[in-house]
């Protein structure tokens, strides 16, 4: 009789403990499955926002490339222009022209402009310029493209690892 009271005890107090786990595990997959579907959605954006600066990165480079071409288009016409009239290739500025307004200071006060010089030199000159600063912005974008492209990839992977442990877990 004292062994069976005892044995209605445990039972008992396996049943608690049994529907405590089960409460957990019940608990805890949902916790789990709800990550997944969070961690899923968040891939999903971060593909769409990437997809979408993608796009916008690659109409930049087709716009830059244009003004490139442009800009060599200018540069030539005008090369051929200044030629063809026996032109000086520089920016031709008249000291008989009257200036009703002070003019800005051209020299820095130490001496030291420490940029590129020569750009005085005329039009072509800072086309020329144009057309390299276009030139570097699309190189400078395209490795920055690929780092931000490697970064998203990479999360995504992280993320999906997670998901992967979570699934193992259970």
């Amino acid at each position: 009789q004292d062994m069976k009271v005892e044995l209605n005890k445990e039972l008992e107090d396996d049943k608690e403990v049994y529907e405590q786990l089960a409460c957990w595990c019940e608990t805890n997959e949902k916790e789990k499955t709800l990550a997944i579907a969070t961690a899923e959605k968040n891939i999903k954006e971060l593909t769409e926002m990437r997809a979408q600066e993608e796009k916008e990165f690659l109409q930049a480079v087709k716009d830059d490339t244009n003004a490139i071409a442009l800009l060599d288009e200018a540069i030539t016409a005008l090369t051929k222009f200044y030629r063809q009239n026996k032109m000086p290739m520089e920016l031709l500025q008249s000291g008989g022209a009257e200036v009703a307004e002070p003019q800005p200071e051209l020299k820095f006060k130490d001496g030291n402009y420490g940029g590129r010089s020569g750009e005085s030199k005329g039009i072509v000159a800072i086309l020329s310029m144009l057309k390299e600063d276009f030139e570097k912005e699309i190189k400078t974008g395209r490795e920055g493209d690929a780092v931000e492209a490697q970064g998203q990839q990479e999360a995504a992977e992280r993320v999906r690892e997670i998901g992967r442990a979570s699934c193992r877990e259970r």
